[in-house]
């Protein structure tokens, strides 16, 4: 999933557009997945006489409806990234009056062109080297990342499920 990109304070999408052929073409994969995974449950693996090819059956189902789950959430979780990115960049723009600290506001900007998790790592350690610039918004800064960072896991934590 690409990572949102920002210009002018708002997150714009790094990636295609995400369009609704897209969109329903990735809950038909997801659709087929299921089928297969059910179909390797159900009608492979007990007609199996190997205990050892039935737990392989049984493995390919469970990741088979996690990569399903994980494509029908797919936009869902997208939408959701492009939000948090913006309300982080809002926030980190409102605690000073003139914007991010600078190390920060480079971090923001390459947010969208790398890794969410990378870039995420970047701001953190943006903040860290201008903690002392910060002064207090060091802490409101810091407590949006994590909030931003705990939305992401919550995300990710639906799919592993």
């Amino acid at each position: 999933m690409a990572s949102p990109r920002l210009v002018g304070g708002e997150a714009k999408d790094a990636g295609r557009p995400m369009s609704s052929s897209m969109h329903d073409a990735d809950h038909e994969t997801a659709s087929m997945l299921r089928r297969i995974g059910s179909a390797l449950r159900t009608e492979i693996q007990p007609v199996l006489a190997d205990p050892m090819l039935q737990s392989q059956a049984s493995k390919a189902a469970v990741i088979l409806e996690r990569v399903s789950r994980e494509l029908d959430l797919s936009h869902e979780h997208h939408a959701a990234q492009v939000r948090d990115v913006a309300a982080l960049s809002r926030t980190l723009a409102d605690v000073r009056p003139v914007g991010p600290a600078p190390r920060t506001a480079v971090a923001l900007e390459r947010l969208g062109s790398v890794d969410f998790r990378t870039g995420m790592s970047e701001i953190v350690a943006a903040l860290y080297a201008e903690k002392n610039a910060l002064g207090p918004a060091f802490t409101v800064h810091l407590d949006a990342v994590r909030a931003t960072l705990r939305a992401d896991l919550n995300r990710r934590l639906l799919v592993a499920q």
